[in-house]
């Protein structure tokens, strides 16, 4: 048992909750040592830092990559060379006033795109006043950055004093929003991402370091350039931001706000930005929806045809179901029929495909849901023979603590709005794509005197609808049918979204509709009642599978041969040590 960290953790008198603390790894060797970076769950006894990615229990220590220092270059604080100045001043339309303000240099430096060191122009981030990193740019716009330096937005001392903040793709142009007079543009540190790239973490880490410094900010105006790159940045930020406070520029036929200061001067193309900012439209326009605020998706999916969402790698199901951001999936099923076990390998697939989730599943042990994931993601046993080893259990940790975030409240606190408020803030840190409410009755619903029940059902998955459409965040309910009607053999009906406990909304306010039912011969079939757009993406109708009660994996009857079965010799379960109670498993 290693308590060692565990112990170095300076509580500050919190005995339960999930207190922010400073991490015993690096706060004491950061600039900012008094800023708290280590999250802590006293109650499951578990830690994670977002400065060093320290990790683990307090029985179980995972640590993760650990970074060295940035060596941050000295800076040439003179005379820029003629050939910068004349570039910024004369190409770029930067005044002198600009160039200075933000302490921009030159120097050589090292690329490795090239393996040369050449000159270059240093755009120079600064946090709180202190120097933090540098953007290096050659003559053939080749970039780099100080190594393992702390991500931060360029320029972002000048959001301090404004509810109001300009976010453009580049340095370049936030610098060019300032010549117009808006002091308060900022630029992400590492450009736009393709339509098709994932939207890591680590791709958005200076979020998660400057999100405190926006916490004031009342209107965050997406400025990124007007291409696809930057329109699939525009929208992750957005998710990110909250979209009620997200509101966008129109570049017109120019690409971004430095494109608009070269075609048309100084003067003229600082008038044209000033008339753009005064333009912006609410991220979408509050209330009300035209077409030409789909214009650009239309368009999209004439070019490149309407996205299929994922699928998990089961043929059959496939054809049925596809994983999408932005819709709801009502899944029911018979109590004990292992529906949340089977979601649980669909959502080991997503995680592998890069969906990261939330999860409010308070019914559940987390000890004992993660035990059961990493069952699943390693398709091997807990106990007995070819068991996980040390090694990978931990790599599985780390992997599970990246993409996996359990929802629990703790202040009790168990409202549909509260676990939607923590839900946002998962969007906002983490980028999650998924939202599992597991299962629905265990949710505070405090429905309001006089009302039906029906109404404020219909009323909260309005709120889920709401909620997955601001943030493109798939929703997807576990709930229990009410109405257990039996066949004359004595076994149960497949139960549908019109059985499930008080209302009908469930079937109508569903994108996808989903029963997992066993069969007596513990076959299990997934019947999928209700498809949106049904034709189009995805179809109604049934997919068998089989159950391995040993990795807990659900394996396609056509499809058993994929079965991580036939890649490991395992023990019977009868063979395998467990826990003393019976059945843990499925959940």
């Amino acid at each position: 048992m290693n308590t060692a960290f565990w112990d170095s953790i300076d509580f500050k008198g919190h005995i339960k909750g999930n207190p922010k603390l400073l991490c015993p790894a690096c706060s004491h060797n950061r600039k900012k040592k008094t800023d708290p970076c280590l999250n802590v769950d006293l109650d499951q006894g578990v830690y994670y830092c977002h400065h060093c990615h320290v990790n683990g229990s307090k029985n179980i220590f995972v640590p993760m990559e650990k970074k060295e220092p940035a060596i941050l270059p000295k800076l040439n604080t003179g005379k820029l060379s003629d050939k910068t100045f004349k570039w910024l001043n004369e190409v770029r339309m930067l005044s002198n006033n600009t160039i200075k303000r933000n302490q921009i240099t030159d120097g050589d430096h090292y690329f490795p795109q090239v393996n040369a060191s050449r000159n270059s122009i240093w755009f120079n981030y600064f946090v709180d006043g202190n120097y933090t990193n540098t953007k290096f740019r050659d003559a053939e716009k080749n970039f780099a950055q100080v190594k393992n330096a702390e991500k931060h937005f360029y320029k972002i001392d000048d959001i301090k004093n404004s509810d109001t903040v300009i976010v453009a793709e580049g340095e370049i142009d936030a610098l060019s929003w300032e010549e117009a007079g808006y002091l308060f543009a900022v630029s992400v540190p590492d450009g736009a991402i393709s339509p098709k790239q994932v939207a890591s973490d680590k791709k958005f880490e200076f979020i998660d370091n400057d999100i405190e410094r926006f916490a004031h900010i009342k209107k965050v105006i997406l400025a990124q350039d007007n291409d696809a790159n930057g329109q699939a940045m525009q929208k992750e930020l957005s998710r990110r931001f909250g979209r009620e406070r997200c509101w966008t520029v129109d570049f017109g036929e120019y690409k971004d706000a430095n494109d608009i200061l070269q075609a048309l001067g100084r003067h003229d193309g600082v008038a044209q930005l000033v008339s753009i900012f005064e333009a912006a439209k609410p991220y979408p326009l509050s209330g009300i929806e035209t077409v030409s605020d789909h214009a650009k998706a239309v368009f999209e999916i004439y070019e490149n045809g309407i996205d299929s969402g994922s699928g998990i790698g089961y043929y059959e199901l496939d054809e049925h179901i596809r994983w999408l951001v932005g819709w709801m999936y009502v899944i029911t099923g018979v109590p004990g029929h292992g529906k949340s076990n089977w979601f649980d390998q669909v959502m080991c697939k997503l995680v592998s495909m890069d969906w990261k989730f939330g999860v409010y599943s308070p019914e559940h042990i987390i000890v004992l849901h993660i035990h059961r994931l990493c069952k699943i993601l390693s398709g091997k046993p807990f106990w007995g023979n070819g068991r996980i080893p040390v090694s990978e259990l931990k790599e599985l940790l780390a992997f599970l603590e990246r993409n996996i975030f359990f929802i629990r409240p703790d202040n009790e606190d168990f409202s549909l709005d509260n676990i939607l408020f923590l839900a946002k803030q998962l969007v906002v840190r983490h980028g999650i794509k998924g939202l599992v409410i597991d299962p629905w009755n265990t949710i505070d619903h405090q429905r309001p005197k006089g009302m039906d029940k029906g109404d404020f059902i219909n009323q909260s998955l309005g709120k889920l609808n709401m909620f997955k459409q601001q943030h493109d965040c798939a929703v997807i309910i576990m709930a229990h049918p009410t109405k257990m009607e039996k066949n004359n053999d004595g076994t149960y009906k497949v139960p549908t979204g019109y059985s499930i406990s008080d209302s009908a909304h469930f079937y109508n306010k569903a994108d996808v509709g989903i029963t997992v039912y066993r069969n007596k011969d513990n076959t299990v079939d997934v019947e999928i009642w209700k498809i949106k757009f049904e034709g189009l993406i995805g179809k109604k109708g049934v997919v068998k599978f089989s159950f391995n009660q040993i990795t807990n994996e659900y394996i396609a009857i056509g499809e058993i041969s994929q079965s991580v079965q036939s890649h490991y010799e395992v023990e019977p379960r009868s063979n395998i040590p467990r826990p003393n109670e019976e059945d843990i498993v499925p959940f």
